[in-house]
């Protein structure tokens, strides 16, 4: 009778380890899921940055070349005023 009754606490400690460790899994899992969505918009976050990262480089090369054409022109008229 007394090994019987180790028997069920045995069984009932396994239960028991086995429904906390369930808990723990289901817990896990909903953290990972909002870890996984704040993951999903900063991913989202970084797409749209990097745009306009790309988008504000178009606007320095295109500043640069005009920067390019002006000293192209300064240089031109300098040595026009040389001349003369």
């Amino acid at each position: 009778m007394f090994s019987e009754m180790l028997r069920e606490m045995d069984r009932n400690t396994i239960r028991y380890m086995v429904d906390d460790m369930k808990e723990k899994i289901e817990k896990g899992k909903v953290e990972l899921s909002v870890i996984e969505g704040k993951l999903t918009e900063t991913e989202g976050k970084l797409t749209e940055t990097e745009g306009k990262l790309a988008e504000a480089e178009k606007v320095i090369g295109r500043k640069d070349e005009e920067l390019l054409e002006k000293d192209a022109e300064i240089a031109r008229l300098q040595a026009l005023l040389k001349e003369k």
